[in-house]
């Protein structure tokens, strides 16, 4: 997932915008300039400038107010963002490396036995005993694909 990050320095410090897209990120920007428009370009700064209206297009109103506002920058990053992965356990890890074929607890691959299979939305569950340790856990099952 990609998110823009639009960094303002300004005299009073630093303001942080952050966008789903490039779009909006635009607009946020161009917002910032509005507001601060009459402020930081019509009074703080040389006489030249003091009636120069907003420009109405967004990409005019920001490159305006930059060139306008020297001391004033900007700079946007689009770094590449990856939502946290579930933690797996080593047993869990080892399960799967297996392909569900042994006992997670103790490896045994002849004294398993199972319930019936319950087919549930996008998959199915199926509750597993392993007769050497005498522990139980449930088998989750994914639909991947069907074949004709």
């Amino acid at each position: 997932m990609k998110v823009w990050i639009t960094q303002i320095d300004h005299k009073h410090g630093t303001d942080i915008i952050v966008s789903s897209n490039q779009k909006e990120d635009e607009r946020k920007l161009a917002d910032y300039c509005k507001y601060w428009w009459n402020e930081s370009v019509n009074h703080n700064f040389n006489k030249d400038f003091a009636n120069e209206k907003c420009p109405k297009k967004r990409k005019d109103i920001i490159d305006r107010y930059f060139e306008i506002c020297e001391e004033e920058s900007y700079e946007t990053y689009t770094p590449e963002i990856r939502p946290p992965q579930k933690r797996i356990s080593a047993l869990q890890k080892k399960f799967l490396k297996d392909g569900g074929e042994a006992c997670p607890y103790c490896g045994e691959e002849v004294s398993i036995s199972g319930e019936e299979v319950e087919v549930v939305h996008g998959g199915a569950i199926q509750e597993l005993y392993c007769a050497e340790c005498e522990k139980s856990w449930k088998a989750i099952y994914r639909l991947e694909k069907f074949v004709e």
